[in-house]
């Protein structure tokens, strides 16, 4: 399988969505190693913040590598003979959840982890064949996750001390939570009409809330910074679009039409500001591209139209997927196969620049960009 059919299989939105493969357990991690990519100059370097963990297939299995930007330095951040895809970091960008994979005889399994900044790992609620979408409450006090545990899939609240509890119980399956900016909501999936849907579930405990009624499937909700709308996707005409809503439902309305030779769009993702969503857009010549568009419709940008300095571009063949924002929202990072192997590019909207910042066999995907200072030790 490609890497980058895989990786609409691990998710993207907030962590391992698919069926993956997992591996052993440990309870420390060892220290960091470091491996310095090697695509050269200043033309690596664009002058951004952060950093950015992403899955690397480098090596046998599914480790998480972190890079910096600017200087294209790398770390591993946990070497264990285990399949590893990064979550989201903590509220304090002190923590690291980790969802794990491996396979005994016939038995797959998939496990959460707390890595910390100081090397230790610390295990995150019950194993199952399936755990997906790990997102942080607002207080740090834990995580709300999708796992098949106890049925098809639905959604779980687990605390750091261990405990955990059910939030919905759904035959169908509930999927892809998403937590209000004000961490008192959680947007998410739900099969339960008889299709894919997005409803809405106070963390205080009341009803759920559908918000649409779309006789196609809707997913990947995500909210807007300011809490006020939701993006999400929607299957309406036979191929997916990006819609935009009210968090209360009203006025859904798609952002920009897919192209005439598009399989549909996917995998909103919010600029920091609100003024912008990122999306992949899926064509039938075989190729998938990053579009950047206003939430007004306006300005749209294309990955696929830049070439990065070494001379690299785009092919009717290649794939740009997996699309993260800068915390500054001036750059957005992206898995790209366009030089024969799939590595992490960070594309500068403004100045309409592309830098390649992996350089490795092997495949490198699923980028997440993380704030100046998390995961420091």
């Amino acid at each position: 399988m490609r890497w980058w059919a895989a990786a609409a299989l691990v998710a993207a939105v907030s962590a391992c969505r698919g069926d993956r493969k997992p591996t052993p357990e440990g309870t420390e991690a060892p220290a960091p190693s470091s491996s310095a990519s090697s695509p050269p100059g200043p033309a690596k370097r664009p002058a951004t913040s952060g950093t950015i963990v992403f899955v690397s297939e480098r090596a046998e299995r599914h480790q998480v590598f972190v890079v910096d930007p600017r200087s294209g330095e790398e770390r591993l951040l946990v070497d264990r003979p285990l399949d590893d895809y990064p979550g989201p970091p903590s509220p304090d960008g002190k923590s690291l959840v980790l969802v794990s994979a491996e396979d005994r005889g016939e038995l797959h399994r998939e496990q959460m982890w707390l890595w910390r900044s100081d090397g230790s790992l610390q295990k995150l609620g019950d194993p199952s064949s399936k755990v997906r979408n790990p997102i942080w409450l607002l207080d740090g006090s834990g995580v709300v996750v999708e796992s098949n545990r106890s049925g098809f899939r639905d959604l779980f609240r687990v605390s750091l001390d261990g405990t955990s509890e059910q939030l919905t119980r759904v035959e169908r399956g509930c999927f892809e939570p998403s937590l209000s900016p004000d961490g008192k909501t959680l947007a998410y999936v739900s099969s339960e009409p008889g299709n894919a849907d997005v409803f809405t579930l106070s963390l205080a405990g009341d009803e759920p809330r559908r918000l649409t009624w779309s006789k196609g499937d809707d997913s990947e909700p995500a909210w807007s910074p300011d809490g006020a709308q939701i993006a999400f996707t929607t299957v309406r005409d036979g191929r997916g679009a990006i819609f935009v809503m009210s968090a209360r439902g009203e006025k859904p309305h798609s952002v920009l039409a897919p192209a005439s030779d598009a399989i549909g769009q996917s995998s909103p993702r919010w600029s920091p500001d609100g003024r912008r969503l990122a999306f992949i857009e899926r064509h039938r010549e075989r190729h998938s591209s990053v579009r950047v568009v206003g939430v007004d419709g306006q300005g749209a940008l294309d990955s696929h139209d830049l070439s990065s300095p070494d001379g690299t571009a785009a092919s009717d063949e290649s794939h740009d997927d997996m699309p993260t924002w800068s915390p500054d929202g001036r750059f957005v990072a992206f898995s790209s196969d366009r030089s024969g192997d799939a590595e992490i590019y960070v594309w500068d909207l403004h100045a309409k620049r592309l830098w390649r910042i992996t350089n490795h066999e092997g495949a490198d995907w699923l980028p997440r960009w993380l704030p100046e200072g998390a995961l420091a030790p």
